[in-house]
């Protein structure tokens, strides 16, 4: 039994390895990811001092312009849009960096010391006499079909008891199949 469980922790201890190693190539993936990003966040710097300089020129703009009655042009809606367009690019600059902080925090594997020892677990014996999951088995009632044909009616009757003896017959492989591709799973097998 001791066996058996330091078997499982040993297995478990080298699927964390293995997480561990995948994590460390996805990080390196990631790093080129946040060089994009960097790119992006620079074009965006730029956006906003583009947006920037049109606003002080659409300001110069409303100052000096006027329409055909002399009353000067307005131009504060084009304006509450452009501040909208900076506070925007402001606010999507501000995600892709929080972005880029999550994927370039390093990641930590447990250390050695988590391991757990074999030593101090304790079964409870009473689990195996429980029981959690019941199986019961019922058939469904015959299934009457009415036929017309050339004028003459019938019913068709469809039993599934040949269905349900045979299930019932194989009902064990298929829950033996169940439990071994749960453990497939479990173990990451393909």
């Amino acid at each position: 039994m001791r066996n058996s469980i330091n078997e499982s922790l040993n297995e478990v201890n080298k699927s964390v390895r293995e997480v561990s190693n995948i994590l460390t190539s996805t990080n390196l993936k990631l790093d080129a990811t946040n060089n994009k990003i960097d790119t992006v966040n620079t074009n965006l710097d730029k956006i906003n001092e583009t947006s920037k300089e049109t606003n002080n020129k659409l300001d110069q703009l409303i100052n000096k312009n006027t329409d055909s009655n002399g009353q000067p042009t307005d131009l504060t809606a084009t304006n509450q849009k452009l501040d909208e367009l900076n506070k925007t690019a402001k606010e999507s600059k501000g995600l892709l960096q929080d972005i880029k902080d999550f994927f370039t925090q390093p990641f930590t594997p447990p250390s050695d010391d988590s391991k757990v020892s074999a030593e101090n677990l304790e079964i409870d014996q009473n689990v195996t006499e429980q029981n959690y999951v019941s199986w019961g088995s019922s058939c469904p009632p015959d299934v009457n079909v009415p036929v017309n044909l050339m004028g003459q009616s019938s019913t068709l009757t469809l039993s599934w008891q040949p269905w349900c003896q045979l299930l019932a017959t194989i009902r064990w492989a298929i829950i033996a199949a169940a439990y071994f591709a749960a453990a497939y799973i479990i173990l990451g097998m393909r």
